[in-house]
């Protein structure tokens, strides 16, 4: 798949016939048990009561079924971010609620999952990309109307906040930082919690009323 393809949409939920989704549930939970890499077609046919002739009847390939399970679970965080952000709460208790959604779905992967999907092979690498391009114009969007709303700071560039959370984000596939921490979901902790709280432990200091105008 090129770097230039289009990441497909996710069929509505109806749509998909039960077996097919039987074999993407069987196989979600092994890959975020095992990783991408450790679970062959056969474990997931075993796991889901199927046949490898239904496997592909509905996948030609594992990678395939990889990339259609990622493009759900994708739609399915969007979507809980949409349902976090039309709630009636202060902006502050909504971002607390998708840092914690985030770090929740980290907490049911396995480090062999993370793994694989920070250094998959060239094709579904550039299916990767593709995801996160569209992961990122979403949360631009989100930045914009938390602006316009008064809830972020309207003076700071949403391109920087973008910048500054794919740079932070690319430290989660930093190895040799991931060493100082015990697994993925302590260094992810400590990667949201930087960039909605920063590095001071106090508030920034207000002028003094004599410094004031």
């Amino acid at each position: 798949m090129s770097a230039g393809a289009v990441v497909p949409e996710a069929r509505p939920r109806e749509a998909v016939p039960r077996k097919k989704r039987d074999l993407m549930r069987s196989a979600s939970w092994l890959f975020r048990k095992h990783g991408l890499k450790r679970v062959s077609v056969e474990e997931i046919c075993a796991q889901a009561g199927a046949s490898k002739a239904t496997f592909y009847k509905y996948f030609p390939n594992k990678i395939e079924l990889v990339k259609y399970i990622l493009v759900e679970m994708s739609e399915a965080a969007h979507a809980k971010v949409a349902a976090i952000e039309a709630l009636d709460a202060p902006f502050s208790v909504k971002a607390r609620m998708m840092m914690d959604h985030r770090l929740e779905s980290t907490r049911k992967t396995s480090t062999a999952f993370i793994e694989d999907f920070y250094h998959a092979d060239d094709e579904l690498a550039a299916f990767i990309d593709e995801m996160m391009a569209d992961n990122q114009r979403r949360f631009l969007d989100v930045v914009v109307s938390a602006q316009k709303r008064g809830d972020m700071r309207p003076e700071v560039k949403p391109e920087f906040i973008l910048a500054l959370l794919v740079k932070m984000n690319e430290l989660a596939a930093d190895d040799g930082l991931r060493a100082h921490y015990p697994d993925y979901v302590a260094l992810t902790q400590e990667i949201v919690d930087f960039f909605f709280l920063g590095l001071l432990v106090e508030k920034r200091p207000t002028a003094k009323p004599e410094e004031q105008g």
